[in-house]
């Protein structure tokens, strides 16, 4: 659609229908069914218009919690990073949970459809049950900067936008317990450098994987650090290479959406065993 077009009434009524037809089992089917349908609605969250991305955010956040949907959307959500040109997925609506001037002053309800939308893709799909998921998906909102957001957001006062800044928060902070318990500790300060490097250290010293652990230290010493060039990408693929080792299942399937779609860890390692 052209600007005018996807600024209009129009646009916003249907964004309406869709969302009409997929509160219908057989409208919601055929819709999901479709191999663009998800990325297409995503697409739509680079309007202006508040009514139209609140709709749009709805729509998102059901699908996550349909058998099969949570993936799409992760998948979408990827697909609108390249379609607006973000620099990592997500930005836009962290962007717009933030934005406190103009329009989005005192717009409490696109604040809350965002919220919605953040937890039901931290608390749906796989992190239902994974831990280590869970984990993975937010620490790409915090590494975006959402808790100072967050704490932004009180401001407002508004008891239903407060609900799920609480449910978030509540969440974030069992499951961080959850996660220190494994290290015996009441608590991990994922901001440190320093506490993380010394809780890997201690985990596997005396360990086989110990020298393995020196060779990666050793190695990431030796990676590029120039902040011009493909500097960053080296890191990021191996950021990327980390994540599928932590949350890849048995099968060797991936819950979220990723550019390694046919990296398969277990593949991977059998041909090491065998080289070995």
């Amino acid at each position: 659609m052209d600007y005018e077009t996807s600024e209009s009434r129009i646009h916003t009524s249907l964004i309406g229908c869709i969302k009409a037809l997929m509160n219908n089992s057989q409208g919601r089917a055929h819709v999901l069914a479709h191999s663009e349908s998800i990325n297409v609605i995503a697409q739509s969250l680079s309007t202006e218009n508040i009514k139209t991305k609140v709709a749009v955010l709805e729509i998102l956040g059901a699908v996550c919690l349909v058998p099969g949907g949570h993936k799409k959307v992760l998948q979408a959500m990827l697909h609108y990073q390249k379609y607006a040109s973000e620099r990592t997925r997500f930005q836009t609506l962290i962007n717009d949970l933030d934005k406190s001037t103009g329009r989005y002053r005192d717009e409490v309800s696109l604040k809350t459809a965002i919220m919605s939308f953040i937890n039901a893709v931290l608390s749906q799909g796989a992190g239902v049950e994974s831990l280590d998921f869970r984990l993975h998906l937010r620490y790409e909102f915090l590494m975006l900067g959402i808790q100072p957001v967050i704490d932004k957001l009180r401001e407002h006062e508004n008891s239903t936008l407060d609900r799920h800044l609480d449910f978030f928060e509540m969440l974030r902070n069992e499951d961080e317990l959850e996660f220190a318990k494994r290290f015996e500790l009441v608590h991990i300060d994922t901001k440190s450098a320093t506490q993380m490097f010394e809780l890997t250290r201690k985990r596997l010293t005396h360990s086989e994987a110990y020298p393995h652990f020196m060779s990666i230290l050793h190695h990431c010493l030796q990676m590029p650090y120039k902040r011009s060039g493909n500097t960053v990408q080296y890191w990021l693929l191996l950021d990327r290479i980390i994540q599928q080792i932590v949350i890849q299942n048995d099968k060797g399937q991936d819950p979220d959406s990723t550019p390694l779609e046919n990296f398969n860890i277990k593949n991977v390692v059998r041909i090491i065993k065998y080289i070995k």
